[in-house]
């Protein structure tokens, strides 16, 4: 992932902005459109994106650990263009329906 903008050094604002810009994990799963809130999310930084501008790209990988009775838990980790992992993102979220 990385910005359609074009800036010339990225913030922790800009990347947590892009972490944010991914639906729950749980919503793909669903064959229709299906309401969500979140319940309940966290980002852990674990380095700042130095160095890093408009161009870097990012990899985003989640795992939903669990997903049922209108709940689910899920777990990102974001790395830098390096292999760094730079943000471990937790969220829980209610879908309704």
């Amino acid at each position: 992932m990385r910005w359609r903008d074009t800036f010339s050094s990225m913030t922790t604002a800009h990347l947590f902005a892009l972490i944010d810009a991914w639906p729950p994990s749980v919503l793909p799963m669903f064959k229709v459109v299906a309401p969500a809130s979140t319940l309940c999310w966290t980002v852990d930084f674990l380095a700042e994106p130095v160095g890093k501008n408009s161009d870097s790209w990012w990899q985003y990988e989640v795992i939903t650990d669990q997903a049922e009775s209108g709940y689910g838990h899920a777990e990102a980790h974001i790395w830098d263009d390096q292999g760094n992992l730079i943000a471990i993102s937790r969220q829980t979220v209610t879908v309704f329906a």
